[in-house]
């Protein structure tokens, strides 16, 4: 395994200025082993989740990329990539499907519905803004903020995986500015679609 610092595994500036994407160097990293455990410990039926934070994309699919969205469901998952990183993620990410992050993302609408989507959790921490976006773009689905997610993500990125890594690979760039929207789980929604979390 490469180390953290190599320069074949961090991210490097075009000429243009923009960041490039780069994969964690670790082939023996079971990834669709962690979406699993995401779904097992909590999608349940007609449910999605939304991971947008590219620390919790690159756990969970081994690609690092300034933008890019990663949706799952109880029976697929697929990673959305901006255009200037598809082709390198198509080649790296193995254990979903790669498909390209359009303008106004009606991809990820398209997919959600395509997959009964009824009740959707977005990762923790999101901007307003962002919240209202995806809150615009899945009008028919109930879309909830959740904390419960983020706790189960944390849980899962401390516990030793089947690849080994006990702790999650270091961030290739720094935290996103802005005001950032820190909202409760909405408990009436979680009982009225039956979701399943831990403490």
């Amino acid at each position: 395994m490469l180390r953290a610092d190599s320069g074949l595994w961090q991210n490097r500036l075009s000429s243009g200025g923009e960041r490039t994407a780069g994969a964690v160097i670790n082939m023996g990293t079971d990834f669709l082993g962690r979406i699993d455990a995401l779904r097992k410990n909590f999608l349940a039926a007609r449910q999605a989740i939304i991971i947008i934070g590219e620390e919790n994309r690159r756990y969970f699919t081994g690609f690092s990329s300034s933008a890019g969205v990663l949706l799952v469901t109880q029976q697929d998952a697929a990673l959305f990539a901006d255009g200037r990183y598809i082709e390198s993620a198509r080649e790296r990410v193995k254990c979903c499907a790669v498909l390209e992050l359009a303008q106004g993302a009606p991809g990820i609408t398209d997919w959600l519905k395509k997959h009964a989507a009824h009740t959707v959790f977005l990762e923790y921490g999101v901007r307003i803004s962002e919240l209202e976006r995806y809150r615009q773009r899945l009008q028919d689905m109930e879309l909830f903020p959740a904390k419960a997610l983020e706790n189960k993500i944390t849980k899962l990125r401390r516990a030793k995986d089947t690849g080994g890594n006990k702790n999650p690979a270091p961030r290739a760039g720094g935290d996103r500015p802005g005001l950032y929207a820190y909202f409760g789980f909405y408990s009436r929604g979680c009982q009225r679609t039956g979701n399943r979390f831990g403490n």
